[in-house]
């Protein structure tokens, strides 16, 4: 059976199209999420999870025998589950691990500049100059990936069957563009071809409806309400004595992405406590004790990282019993 691989840019909306091809023809997609739910269920520890994620490691030498192991394992399950049926293989190197399998294809989703960070502003709602620094970020991610565990130049186009620009077509038109593709190579019957096009059209419209709903809410939730649930008596607390001196503020009103896994999704993210419009100035309260605030601190310097723009300060333990001592107030 064949191997689709499906290399994409970061911010292309290449993974929207592998996952679009994958629910319209039935096939499996894998991608991080499916590689990782079968190295638990195989209980397989020798494979180290952070490698799916396409990254490389720091070691490089002392790592070699364990790259082998790794692109050994990632062959063999990849072709023992193409066995069974026709799959799509999301990023992971696969144009590398299956250049010379004679029935696998090997696609790349490329978009503009603009067109990606684009894609990633009104993805997650951050600006230009952050969606930037994520691609830049992510592409030098990938190509060392490609070069320490495969030997090779992913920005190469001799390695690809088929490369598709998104900033000239929509995704479901880039969809539609490999389901023919693979219609003329065999892989697709003429007698799916017009019922695989359909789902693609049902299922495209699906997925843009789920990102306008996700974009219209989207990581900023200002308001001007003040009707605030607050996460513990000392952010409370902190609000009345903002709210007696008539000092405007937000309670938890943007929450900023930090990190991203392969795939685009969020796993690392960073809400401070208050924001002041007046002052464009943001407040993380912590009233834990100071050798406990590591994890948090961590958090501020990626914020920071990522968002260099962006005005805040920690406000501490210390800093917290001094306000409440200035207005009489016990600590307990």
């Amino acid at each position: 059976m064949a191997i689709i691989t499906i290399s994409r840019q970061f911010g292309s909306n290449g993974e929207i199209v592998a996952e679009i091809l994958a629910e319209a023809t039935g096939w499996l997609l894998l991608n991080k999420k499916t590689l990782e739910q079968y190295l638990t269920e195989h209980h397989i520890p020798q494979i180290r999870m952070e490698w799916i994620n396409e990254s490389s490691p720091h070691d490089i030498e002392s790592l070699n025998k364990e790259r082998i192991a790794y692109l050994e394992f990632l062959k063999e399950t990849i072709l023992n589950l193409s066995e069974k049926g026709h799959l799509f293989l999301l990023g992971r190197g696969g144009q590398f691990l299956f250049r010379d399998k004679e029935d696998a294809f090997h696609i790349k989703i490329i978009a503009s500049l603009d067109t990606r960070a684009a894609n990633i502003q009104y993805r997650f709602n951050v600006d230009k100059a952050a969606a930037l620094r994520l691609i830049n970020q992510k592409d030098a991610e990938r190509m060392e990936y490609a070069l320490f565990y495969h030997r090779g130049d992913s920005n190469d186009p001799q390695v690809y069957d088929l490369m598709i620009n998104t900033s000239r077509i929509s995704i479901d038109e880039a969809a539609k563009v490999i389901v023919f593709f693979l219609k003329d190579k065999g892989i697709v019957s003429a007698d799916t071809f017009d019922s695989i096009v359909e789902e693609i059209e049902r299922i495209s419209s699906q997925r843009l409806a789920e990102l306008d709903a996700v974009h219209s809410t989207g990581t900023k939730k200002e308001t001007s309400s003040r009707n605030y649930v607050f996460a513990n008596e000392s952010e409370e607390e902190f609000a009345r004595i903002l709210d007696y001196y008539k000092i405007d503020y937000l309670y938890e009103p943007t929450t900023f992405p930090l990190r991203w896994d392969s795939e685009g999704n969020i796993e690392s993210a960073f809400t401070p406590d208050f924001y002041f419009p007046d002052f464009d100035f943001y407040i993380e309260l912590t009233t834990m004790k100071q050798e406990l605030v590591t994890k948090k601190n961590r958090k501020l310097r990626e914020l920071r990282r990522v968002y260099p723009d962006i005005n805040i300060k920690l406000f501490y333990r210390k800093d917290y019993k001094k306000l409440l001592e200035k207005f009489g107030i016990s600590e307990e």
